[in-house]
């Protein structure tokens, strides 16, 4: 029987809202990228690391073997999260195509200088061969802050500022509307046959890697 050998692409976001202010994110995408680069090199496939923030640059060439692992981590300790996201252009430049048919999963937030970007953005993605994986992780102070009364936010990215007061009432408001962003990029890949799942940064990892393997990854099943 002839085995059919497929390419794991692992796109990291490294920009300044993966690690500031909630370094457990961090922590989290690092855990998923190794994971995933460790079975998919233990199967046999060609893993490639991707870091995204202003564009996306490949960090590793193809990888393959188990013996590969520990390069792989090296690499992820390197890694700076710092600067912006730019979404729509880092997705429109990404072509995994070059290196034969695959499966990609993005670990990132999503977030990026507008709200649209990330919606706009699984368009771009759509067009990627293979199957795609979005796995958003945040914290759970990103949906609902722990903050009241005059405030001074900095978005960590731009370094712009902004004060103002912030009532229960902004609180409920920003809730839902953050709720909203995450609906309508569920929706968005859903509609592009694009895997969507959510993880918090504070949640077991274990359990959650699971749950992403469940999917329907072909990554689950050795290829």
């Amino acid at each position: 029987e002839e085995t059919q050998e497929r390419n794991l692409h692992i796109v990291l976001d490294v920009s300044s809202s993966m690690a500031t202010p909630f370094a457990e994110k961090r922590r989290q995408a690092l855990r998923f990228a190794e994971a995933l680069a460790y079975l998919g090199l233990s199967s046999q496939q060609r893993v490639s690391l991707y870091s995204m923030n202003d564009a996306v640059r490949q960090e590793l060439p193809p990888l393959r073997g188990q013996g590969s692992t520990d390069k792989f981590i090296q690499c992820l300790t390197r890694l700076a999260f710092e600067g912006f996201t730019d979404l729509r252009h880092g997705f429109a430049a990404f072509r995994p195509s070059r290196q034969r048919y695959g499966v990609v999963f993005v670990l990132s937030d999503f977030f990026g200088r507008d709200v649209n970007d990330a919606r706009d953005a699984v368009a771009h993605a759509a067009a990627w061969p293979g199957e795609t994986h979005f796995v958003q992780i945040f914290h759970p102070d990103e949906r609902e802050p722990k903050i009241e009364g005059e405030i001074e936010l900095m978005e960590v990215e731009t370094g712009e500022r902004r004060r103002f007061w912030y009532t229960r009432r902004d609180a409920k408001k920003y809730a839902e509307t953050f709720d909203a962003f995450v609906d309508d990029l569920r929706r968005e890949c859903a509609g592009r046959r694009i895997n969507f799942m959510q993880c918090g940064a504070d949640e077991p990892f274990e359990e959650r890697f699971l749950d992403l393997l469940t999917r329907g990854a072909l990554l689950a099943g050795g290829g």
